[in-house]
């Protein structure tokens, strides 16, 4: 059995697609029942910087994508070089809903709700996805604001 290291068996892309370098392996893992499947480290730095892992079975070619909506973003940047990075790119689309569902869970009284009525339970996440929506914009442009007028 051969063990792979995130510090020295991934070849980090040239350029930060995104916020990360990104370097990829397609594996072999017993996890999911021996498989080959994509194994990707990200990086904030190429030598130094946090190292995550992120595994992913479904493959770049498997993928159907339509992303002209996406103007700016890294998924309408993709060519060749950068096809093998969508997993992981659409994986970061949601990675946002998730930050926000675990927001909402920890430090949101969403765990404590006595449920009543789907109804009464669609109007509260509602509320808490505007309160955080509205404080969220509000602290940007407070930083915003506090950076360019420094």
């Amino acid at each position: 059995m051969i063990h792979l290291s995130i510090e020295t068996d991934f070849t980090f892309s040239n350029e930060k697609i995104g916020d990360y370098y990104t370097g990829v392996r397609r594996v072999l893992a017993k996890i999911f029942g021996n498989r080959e499947i994509l194994a990707y480290v990200t990086a904030t730095e190429k030598e130094h910087g946090t190292k995550r892992l992120f595994f992913n079975t479904i493959f770049p070619e498997d993928l159907q994508i339509f992303c002209a909506w996406q103007k700016k973003a890294p998924l309408n940047q993709t060519g060749s070089d950068r096809m093998k990075y969508i997993p992981l790119l659409l994986y970061s689309l949601r990675w946002n809903i998730e930050t926000s569902y675990y927001e909402q869970k920890t430090f949101w009284p969403f765990c404590n709700y006595m449920v009543r009525s789907c109804k009464g339970i669609e109007m509260l996440v509602n509320l808490i996805n505007i309160s955080y929506c509205a404080m969220t914009k509000a602290l940007k442009q407070l930083i915003h604001q506090q950076v360019y007028h420094l």
